[in-house]
């Protein structure tokens, strides 16, 4: 989390819990791994809209109500976090796809089409920053 620069607040785990094996957002991470385990898109944005969810709610209920992911400044570090967590074989490609399906539907999906793009920028940022054989 330090490497990727979280704001202090926005870091949901003790020093002693990590230690012990504890992953922060794990909520979050298992909601994402459930994307590609499902065939149908629609399950698929489910997933990460409850991810969305749940990542804001972990925020506010470790910081008691202080604190909330509000801008996508703060909230991009975590979505990072996520996907390099998360055991996706090809994340890219569950973006795209996700991606091309909003294209062509009709009903109102802006913000599911909102964090596919962010989510698929965050591998972007991954795929340039990281060693590949770190992320899988």
């Amino acid at each position: 989390m330090k490497q990727l620069e979280f704001k202090e607040k926005y870091i949901i785990i003790r020093e002693e819990e990590e230690e012990k094996g504890k992953v922060a957002y794990n909520n979050s991470i298992n909601l994402m791994n459930k994307v590609e385990k499902t065939p149908y898109p629609h399950e698929k944005l489910g997933f990460i809209m409850q991810m969305y969810a749940e990542m804001k709610t972990d925020v506010i209920d470790f910081s008691k109500g202080r604190f909330e992911l509000e801008s996508m400044d703060d909230q991009m570090p975590v979505f990072i976090y996520i996907m390099i967590m998360a055991k996706f074989n090809s994340p890219l490609a569950e973006m795209n796809m996700l991606l091309d399906y909003l294209r062509f539907e009709d009903r109102d999906y802006d913000t599911e089409q909102l964090l596919v793009t962010n989510l698929q920028a965050s591998l972007m940022y991954i795929l340039k920053e990281f060693n590949p054989k770190q992320i899988s």
